[in-house]
Formats: structure tokens, sequence, C-alpha cells
């Protein structure tokens, strides 16, 4: 499954529906974890801060009409929801790939390369803010302004 793309990996509900000028963004729905980054990680790791369930809490707004794009894959393999400039570290509040956990503990025993998290971005990050952007400019087709709303957890 490491050779998947985000193709794959991203979901997008109502594509085509345009009553509604309204994009809803869940950018922390996912629990996939490829095999590489598998092999990295600590023993003992706990990857929390995923949003549960959020598939089940959002399944209403399909019936209501809501174009709805989330990703299927785990926020610490990369943060689509973080800024493209902000590549590694370890602060999880700015940085799109976590080194840490969100309680301070780290992640890997064997660190991520340069070439690893160029991965991920071509692989995750990028299809993900295409796939937004796509269909902001097919819902500016319909209206003068479109609404962007991100839904989490918490």
């Amino acid at each position: 499954m490491d050779n998947e793309i985000a193709d794959s990996m991203i979901k997008i509900i109502n594509e085509n529906n345009h009553e509604i000028p309204v994009i809803i963004s869940i950018p922390h729905s996912g629990l996939f974890i490829p095999q590489s980054m598998k092999r990295k990680l600590k023993k003992d790791v706990v990857l929390t801060n995923s949003d549960w369930y959020l598939s089940e809490l959002y399944d209403f707004l399909e019936s209501l009409g809501y174009t709805v794009i989330s990703s299927d894959v785990n926020r610490y393999v990369i943060d689509v929801n973080r800024n493209v400039l902000q590549k590694e570290g370890s602060s999880y509040k700015t940085n799109m790939v976590y080194t840490i956990t969100t309680q301070g503990d780290e992640i890997y025993d064997i660190p991520v390369t340069e070439h690893e998290i160029k991965k991920r971005m071509q692989n995750y990050y990028l299809p993900y803010h295409n796939l937004l952007k796509k269909s902001i400019e097919e819902k500016l087709k319909h209206f003068a302004k479109v609404y962007v709303v991100d839904l989490h957890i918490w």
C-alpha cells in the first residue's frame, strides 16, 4: 500500500453538487500509516491526537448536500492542515511532519529524511490541497464567494 498515492486516500462527497457555496474540509480523519513509516517508529510510541470517528460524527453532511473532503492518512504521516513551508520539527502545532508526539515523546528510531518528507508531500499533502483548490474553483463558477470550513473533533 506504500505505493498508493492520495488519490485513493482522499474522499470527496458531493463533488458535483453546487447548490451550497460551502466546502467542508476534514483533514484529520485518517488512521492510515504506510509500512515504510511504521518500520521507523519507536516500538513503544503511542500516536495519540487522532481525530477518531470523524466520518461517523459528520456523516449527516452528505445528506444535506455539502461537499466534503477528507483524508484517510494519519496526521503523523503528514498533517495536511499545516503550512507547506513548515516541513519538519518538534512542534505539532505548526509542522507538517512531526518528530515528537503531542505529549513530547520522540516518534522515530530512525530519523525521517528530506527525501521522505518530499515523498509524503507529493503523495498525500499536495493531492489533498489540489483537490481542495479544484473544488473551490468549481464552486466559484456558481457563486461569488465560497466558504471552506475545517471540521475537527475538538
